[in-house]
């Protein structure tokens, strides 16, 4: 019942971040493109970074169809972006490491992906 409360508020900040439209829980693939171009465009503003990050970690926990239309968007790329931008802060740092983890649960390939985006290099970091 938690897991489902979190992925219900989740889906809500993905609404809320889309403009209100419900497009991040239709699982269409315009959902993480429109959250990593976010991400990408708002990585001098360590809040959105943060809530662009959360959204997209509560996309990958609440729709596993997703995994790969994340990685395919650039996903990955994105999330090493945040964890090495200099103006992140731990709350978005966090956010991109849940990502990592519900994404690497996806595959062996989705894992060679995040690995050769520099996704452990940059978590361990």
């Amino acid at each position: 019942a938690v897991a489902q409360d979190a992925a219900s508020s989740a889906r809500s900040g993905e609404d809320a971040l889309l403009g209100g439209s419900g497009a991040a829980s239709s699982g269409e693939e315009g959902d993480a493109a429109a959250l990593i171009a976010r991400m990408r465009e708002q990585i001098s503003n360590p809040a959105a970074q943060e809530e662009s990050a959360r959204a997209l970690a509560s996309l990958t926990i609440s729709d596993e169809s997703a995994w790969t239309r994340i990685i395919d968007a650039g996903g990955a790329e994105a999330l090493v972006e945040v964890l090495n931008a200099p103006t992140s802060h731990a709350g978005a740092r966090e956010a991109a490491a849940r990502a990592f983890w519900a994404l690497s649960a996806g595959s062996e390939a989705l894992r060679g992906r995040i690995a050769a985006a520099g996704g452990i290099e940059a978590l361990l970091a």
